[in-house]
């Protein structure tokens, strides 16, 4: 290292503090004109940006997680309460009597109270997409179990699109095969798949 003029020579390269300038020593030694530039800037985006980003994405994730655990488990109440007061689950291929949309706690404790006296299933080979979004959460997913009431296997696979708030869930966009669920209930068309699910 040399100092000069109140200029530090490091490794080849001129810096001057006072102004952030930086001068190739290289182009000095040849006689040139000593090409000035701005020293590096920081990368976009500081830690704590990206630490909070990476906390509210496992956040987001957990949720996620929580929801498949405690409706396999049949903890009805507990994955209410996952949702926002105002949650919504969609169901854009449901069948046709099924409802498009589910709103509110009260709605989805009724929607899905029935659930762990039709089915029991585990959730597996969970894979979540990257989103840009950290609060939202696309996932794969399958479910390994029967239908109580047949003993027929019911073997689903889910794509759902989940936007969380806070940690809660806001909106839940349900993809699943009607077909497979029907194939499980012995349900011979739409109007009788639903019963069969609804009914307690």
């Amino acid at each position: 290292m040399l100092v000069t003029h109140g200029a530090i020579l490091t490794r080849g390269v001129w810096r001057l503090p006072p102004h952030g300038l930086w001068f190739d020593a290289k182009i000095f030694a040849l006689g040139g004109r000593p090409a000035a530039t701005r020293a590096p800037s920081a990368p976009i985006g500081n830690t704590k940006e990206r630490t909070n980003a990476m906390s509210v994405r496992e956040t987001a994730q957990q949720a996620f997680k929580n929801h498949l655990e405690y409706l396999s488990s049949g903890r009805i109440e507990e994955w209410v309460d996952l949702f926002t007061d105002d949650g919504v689950l969609e169901f854009p291929y449901g069948p046709a009597d099924f409802p498009k949309k589910v709103e509110g706690k009260q709605a989805l404790f009724d929607y899905m109270r029935n659930f762990p006296e039709h089915f029991k299933v585990e959730f597996v080979d969970l894979r979540f997409h990257e989103t840009i979004d950290p609060t939202l959460v696309i996932a794969e997913f399958t479910s390994v179990g029967q239908a109580l009431s047949t003993g027929k296997p019911y073997n689903q696979t889910y794509i759902s699109v989940v936007e969380t708030a806070e940690g809660k869930i806001s909106r839940y966009v349900d993809f699943w095969n009607p077909l497979v669920a029907a194939e499980a209930l012995n349900a011979t068309g739409d109007s009788s798949l639903y019963a069969a699910f609804d009914a307690s």
